[in-house]
């Protein structure tokens, strides 16, 4: 095994190595080793000028990816500019979306600003290296809210569970629970 190194943003070296290991062993993931094959197959540069290296300035981190002997003598090891900045807008796709989808599941239980630091808590994404105002942007862009909330869904059926036993039990007449649902329905 050889190792190909990959200038890429902090989040994303974050999301390779939480996913892939250090060095990255993108082999459990036909599609995107294919992706680095045809990358390494054939180089592009079409957009070289167009990538100048300040372009690259933003990758302020080394990512480390094992590629295979014969990927290694048949495509060699190096990528150009714009296959190294096409790969990591694939693995940036891959970790926004994984985000959104958290972030997206966290929001049902509590406001956006919690999700978010939750996100960031769980799956070490400390502020240096996935910001709170940059996953921020992106979810208010791209995210998508819940369309019924998993909460206000989940008290209304402890409500309803709490008033048949308090209404078995004789803490409650039966009329009250009547009227508590004749109210919820008008609303």
């Amino acid at each position: 095994m050889f190792t190909l190194l990959l200038p890429t943003k902090p989040y994303v070296h974050q999301f390779l190595t939480q996913n892939y290991g250090n060095p990255a062993d993108i082999s459990a993931d036909p599609r995107l080793q294919n992706y680095l094959r045809r990358c390494l197959r054939k180089p592009s540069r079409r957009r070289h000028v167009n990538y100048a290296r300040l372009k690259l300035a933003k990758y302020s981190c080394e990512s480390r990816i094992l590629i295979s002997s014969d990927d290694f003598y048949r495509y060699g090891w190096e990528l150009t500019r714009t296959d190294s900045i096409s790969f990591n807008r694939e693995l940036e796709n891959r970790a926004k979306f994984f985000m959104r989808n958290m972030v997206s599941l966290y929001v049902s239980f509590m406001n956006l600003k919690d999700a978010i630091l939750l996100f960031q808590e769980n799956f070490n994404y400390p502020e240096d290296t996935w910001s709170y105002d940059s996953i921020r942007k992106d979810f208010d862009r791209h995210g998508s809210f819940p369309a019924t909330s998993f909460a206000a869904h989940l008290i209304e059926k402890t409500e309803s569970i709490f008033l048949d036993n308090l209404s078995e039990l004789g803490t409650i007449c039966p009329q009250f629970k009547k009227n508590y649902e004749k109210r919820k329905q008008a609303i």
